[in-house]
């Protein structure tokens, strides 16, 4: 089936599992810098969050993601975030699943971004 036989949101389901499937393939070839409390040796370097950002919230793509429970307003940024959740507490590899998952939406023509923040 081509894109133009597809209903919008069974088009907006492929772009995701796509940027999913890029996510996923980034994050588990992602080799994190690892790190060392005290006598801890941790292997999947430093614990931190990710994200991307997908504006505005009122694109067709950004009302399906909200309502498959997948993204949410984000008041402070604006547009939707899809919060990264997999991958313990690895910044890296989060990130790197936020990042490839951007690209993707972004090649698309979307307008998104990934970001990270060390907790």
């Amino acid at each position: 089936m081509n894109n133009l036989a597809k209903t919008p949101a069974e088009a907006h389901e492929a772009l995701y599992l796509e940027a999913d499937a890029a996510g996923k393939h980034a994050a588990t070839v992602c080799r994190p810098a690892p790190m060392r409390i005290g006598n801890e040796f941790i292997e999947d370097g430093v614990c931190g969050f990710a994200w991307v950002n997908i504006r505005p919230a009122t694109h067709s793509f950004s009302r399906w993601l909200r309502s498959e429970g997948l993204g949410r307003v984000d008041d402070h940024a604006g547009g939707v975030t899809i919060w990264i959740s997999d991958y313990d507490q690895s910044m890296q590899r989060k990130y790197a699943y936020a990042v490839a998952f951007a690209k993707v939406l972004t090649d698309a023509g979307y307008n998104c971004y990934a970001a990270e923040r060390m907790d």
